[in-house]
């Protein structure tokens, strides 16, 4: 199901059933980013989650779908910047690695090492472009950089894993393709995952609501109050 305008509109209401129906379109995209970037589900689940409870404060700012789509991609690469670790993960932990094909073997092993190897930039070029398979404006997006930028990181990456690929490059990308499919997200945990964010932020909103009338009532108390002495004193 896309992301309709009566969808967007409903949401931006923080009605519960397009929040979820919002949140779930983009769910998979943010969730396969980020475990691919990072290689460890610890991690990359904190990042998923961080992004799908700001998109719940965010989305009365969207214009359009594509306003949404936008978002979600720049904030995911946001999230993963603010999370990496200074190392990369254990080689044989990497997710990248554990959910390769079974005939990847260990020449994509090695591959997925030399990714981890690039410079930041060049390495969120490579796994938007070849993995995510983002053209190269939407890869500028994530990554908030011009195009031509964008296209410079991903040339350089390609020139480095060219040469530790040779001439199997195209099928070394393939299953770095194939394994980043197979990061998931399990279909059966997308619509427990987002339901819990919406009811989160519902009961959030609903505090805030409590609270301010709250303060409100007290303020009005100690005016009462206040005026209540004040005429007290003036008659006395």
């Amino acid at each position: 199901m896309p992301i309709t305008e009566e969808m967007l509109a409903r949401a931006k209401q923080h009605r519960r059933a397009e929040s979820e129906q919002l949140l779930a379109q983009t769910y998979a995209p943010v969730y396969r980013i980020a475990h691919a970037l990072l290689g460890r589900a610890d991690l990359a689940a904190g990042v998923v989650a961080r992004v799908m409870r700001r998109a719940l404060a965010r989305v009365e700012k969207w214009r359009d779908d594509a306003d949404a789509q936008r978002w979600f991609l720049h904030h995911t690469i946001i999230e993963v910047r603010r999370t990496a670790p200074a190392e990369p993960p254990d080689a044989n932990a990497d997710l990248l690695v554990a959910r390769a094909e079974p005939g990847a073997g260990v020449a994509h092993a090695a591959f997925v090492r030399a990714v981890r190897a690039l410079p930041p930039q060049q390495r969120e070029a490579v796994v938007l472009h070849h993995a995510a398979h983002l053209n190269e404006r939407y890869v500028a997006v994530a990554m908030d950089c011009s195009t031509s930028a964008a296209q410079a990181h991903l040339a350089a990456g390609n020139d480095t894993l060219r040469a530790v690929a040779g001439g199997d490059l195209d099928a070394r990308l393939a299953d770095l393709g194939a394994a980043y499919r197979n990061l998931g997200p399990a279909v059966d945990t997308v619509a427990p995952a987002v339901r819990r964010v919406v009811a989160g932020d519902l009961r959030a909103r609903r505090w805030r609501v409590w609270g301010r009338l709250f303060v409100g009532v007290l303020a009005t108390g100690a005016l009462a109050a206040a005026t209540w002495y004040a005429w007290t004193q003036l008659r006395g």
